[in-house]
């Protein structure tokens, strides 16, 4: 094998580090225009030296062998500011976002490129033309404060739907309106759908967006900055109906107040009436419980006059035996000692002669002294008064 005289190597290996050396540098100069690495959130679109274009929408290293490649978002944010006018002649700017999402079909991903070329002229070219003329062509279709209130979520809806589905056909009047800002009357110039017999809008163009399969979606309008002369009387209607508001508010709170005072009243009425049923239950409980206990004493008295008159009939009955048994001996008795007592007694305080010093003439009988016999005397009498035979006491003297 022969060898280089230089190095002593292989002629072989020498040549082969060589290959190696130049394909590294060529790669080092040229590897850019060599491959192409796709991301997962962009579109590739490679124009090969030839002039062919190959679209590649799934990530990774492409073969790109010194072709033109170009980027397109698979998903992209439009920021917008566009002009409008309304029927009753008011201007505004309306701002706010949409987002605007590339088909994934090679033929439209080309079709875009061909007519494009790029993703800036797509959001310059197409999707601004598309949302600027959608909303100006929703302004004519309401009023200044239409837009601001009432139908605000109206002017959203029809801007995104020609957006998506193509600008509507409308027909125009003009008519004699009063205008809810100023109060005054004025001619405005409205704009009205035109609908088909099926209901649904016409069109007067095609979906823009659409043919070239582009989607929509997050379309929201942030503000929209109404010229100052609208602006003001928008600030006036909303003073005027914020005093309205708490007017309102103010009325209903004096009703509340009507209504809970009313109701109060109805609760003391309540209770009121309540503690007077109570109280007269109390009364005529009381005046019942009176009677029920005068009913008692009366029956109680009655019952104990009853018991006297029964007891003093007893009594009575008792004495009237007595009296038939023994002529009412015992206190006969007891009244006859008692004068007997009474007589013993003035006789013994009796301080005179109880007999004469002289006694004229005389008999067979000899007379007793005179106290023995006033005594007799006085005995009976008192026997006789109290109905009493007491001869048997004393014999003739």
């Amino acid at each position: 094998m022969e060898t280089s005289r230089l190095s002593g190597w292989p002629l072989q290996r020498t040549v082969s580090i060589g290959i190696v050396l130049v394909v590294a540098v060529v790669t080092a100069a040229f590897g850019q225009f060599l491959i192409e690495d796709v991301n997962a959130d962009e579109i590739v679109v490679i124009q090969s030296v030839t002039g062919k274009l190959t679209a590649h929408t799934s990530p990774g290293p492409k073969l790109q062998l010194f072709g033109r490649t170009t980027s397109y978002p698979k998903r992209e944010t439009y920021s917008f500011t566009a002009d409008t006018r309304f029927n009753d002649g008011g201007g505004g700017v309306v701002e706010g976002s949409i987002d605007w999402i590339m088909p994934l079909a090679s033929e439209a991903i080309l079709k875009i490129h061909e007519q494009f070329g790029s993703a800036d002229a797509v959001t310059q070219n197409l999707v601004s033309v598309t949302t600027d003329k959608s909303i100006y062509m929703t302004g004519p279709l309401l009023s200044s404060t239409e837009s601001y209130a009432s139908r605000r979520t109206e002017l959203i809806r029809w801007i995104e739907d020609q957006i998506e589905g193509g600008i509507y056909q409308t027909t125009t009047e003009t008519v004699r309106e009063i205008n809810p800002l100023t109060g005054e009357e004025q001619t405005v110039t409205v704009a009205s759908i035109r609908r088909g017999e099926d209901g649904r809008e016409l069109r007067q163009e095609e979906a823009y967006l659409s043919s070239f399969g582009i989607q929509t979606a997050n379309f929201a309008v942030r503000e929209i900055a109404y010229d100052q002369r609208v602006q003001n009387q928008i600030d006036e209607q909303q003073e005027n109906i914020m005093r309205v508001q708490t007017a309102i508010a103010q009325a209903r709170e004096a009703e509340q107040r009507r209504i809970t005072v009313e109701q109060q009243g109805l609760a003391n009425a309540a209770a009121a009436r309540a503690e007077q049923e109570v109280q007269q239950a109390r009364l005529v409980t009381d005046a019942e419980t009176r009677r029920q206990v005068a009913e008692l004493d009366r029956q109680a008295a009655a019952a104990e006059r009853e018991a006297n008159i029964l007891r003093g009939q007893g009594e009575s009955e008792r004495r009237r035996l007595i009296m038939r048994a023994d002529g009412a001996l015992e206190p006969k008795l007891n009244a006859w000692l008692e004068a007997q007592k009474a007589y013993a007694a003035a006789i013994a305080q009796y301080q005179g002669a109880w007999v004469p010093s002289v006694v004229t003439g005389g008999g067979d009988q000899v007379a007793g002294s005179g106290a023995l016999q006033l005594i007799e005397l006085l005995g009976i009498r008192a026997a006789r008064d109290l109905s009493l035979d007491l001869s048997n006491m004393g014999g003739n003297r």
